[in-house]
């Protein structure tokens, strides 16, 4: 199977469920989906493009999966390749999940994240940051969120 099989077995199972939810979403008919995931069909570059959005993934790399390397190369030519520059469509996700948020709590979950990175930075040197997090544990970090009323000055 090859890599471009995946990524359209992977919009199906995750994203929409079906093969006419798939061509629907691509701007392609059912049978253009059924080819490519038979390996007969060669996807559009619009077609790409929009397989892109739906999972998620570079639209570099579905391009090149897609056996569109000439088409790959000259967007990256224009538009320079994906780097800190660019955010991915989960990344945008988040992003729109944290403006979502009040002030107040955006604070709460930035000092969440600083603490977790910074937890992940100082202990990557041993291992993965995430296998440095699990060995830490949820109680080294701390938000800086209140937690009820404090025990000093209640009246017994």
């Amino acid at each position: 199977m090859t890599e471009f099989q995946q990524i359209l077995l992977r919009a199906l199972s995750s994203k929409l469920g079906d093969r006419g939810a798939l061509a629907a979403a691509l701007n392609v008919t059912r049978s253009r989906v059924n080819g490519a995931l038979g390996g007969s069909y060669k996807m559009s570059v619009a077609a790409c493009l929009r397989l892109s959005v739906v999972t998620g993934d570079d639209p570099l790399h579905v391009l090149r999966a897609a056996e569109r390397d000439d088409e790959a190369r000259l967007i990256a030519d224009i538009f320079g390749t994906p780097g800190r520059d660019r955010l991915t469509t989960s990344q945008k996700d988040l992003l729109a999940d944290v403006m979502a948020l009040s002030a107040e709590d955006r604070l709460h979950v930035r000092a969440i994240i600083r603490r977790l990175a910074d937890a992940a930075r100082r202990d990557s040197r041993d291992g993965t940051a995430a296998e440095a997090l699990a060995r830490r544990g949820p109680q080294d970090v701390k938000p800086d969120v209140p937690q009820g009323p404090s025990r000093r000055g209640r009246r017994r």
